[in-house]
């Protein structure tokens, strides 16, 4: 199905596809702006990678942090399944702690699919604040938060 874009006399709205670096950037970029003028901190202020290695260097999973407003993001939590419930995970977890603690979080939250770890976070001190049914198959979104 195309999304017909509706013509006005300043604008066109249409669906761009292929979404472009450089467009998402811009939109990327407006947001910050505003965000920053509104709320006197840039939103995306500090970010941060930590990965777990083997001995051989094999990445056995990592995750992805950003800190604004004083509050961690756990954006993207990965541990591959041959190393799942080996303590990696929980490793990782409280290495982002303590670094989001280290750069002034005082919260930190994530969001996670019914499919995926709620157990493993509400082990750790997290709780949920929100919920999303997504049909009627049973499939449900959380967002967790635990106070650092």
């Amino acid at each position: 199905m195309t999304t017909k874009a509706k013509a006005t006399p300043r604008f066109k709205v249409g669906l761009e596809a292929k979404p472009l670096r450089a467009v998402k950037k811009a939109i990327s970029d407006g947001l910050d702006v505003y965000n920053t003028a509104a709320a006197g901190v840039k939103p995306g202020e500090s970010e941060f990678v930590l990965g777990a290695r083997n001995r051989n260097g094999r990445l056995l999973g990592g995750f992805y942090v950003v800190i604004y407003f004083k509050t961690a993001f756990l954006k993207w939590a990965w541990v591959d399944d041959k190393d799942r419930r080996g303590g990696v995970g929980r490793q990782l977890m409280e290495a982002a702690e303590a670094e989001a603690r280290l750069r002034g979080a005082r919260i930190m939250y994530l969001d996670t699919f019914s499919f995926q770890a709620r157990p493993f976070y509400e082990k750790l001190g997290y709780s949920v604040f929100g919920t999303l049914k997504l049909g009627e198959d049973g499939l449900e979104r959380y967002w967790m938060s635990k106070p650092l």
